[in-house]
């Protein structure tokens, strides 16, 4: 059985972030990189769902929001 090769966190996020771009197409980004198109699509939801998380406080719990 064939063993699937790891893919480093920064090229799936550099990928991903090119494909939201559209500068390129999802088989075009494929071979360039060398990654599953699949694997493309789910780093690019993973982005998209995630991506705001990077610029929360570490600990939102301590920050009261405010009221209008």
């Amino acid at each position: 059985m064939k063993r699937t090769k790891s893919i480093p966190g920064s090229i799936k996020f550099k990928a991903a972030l090119e494909l939201i771009k559209g500068e390129k197409t999802l088989v075009e980004l494929s071979r360039e990189y060398g990654v599953h198109p699949n694997t493309l699509l789910k780093g690019k939801l993973t982005l998209l769902e995630k991506g705001a998380e990077l610029f929360e406080p570490p600990n939102k719990e301590r920050i009261p929001e405010a009221h209008s």
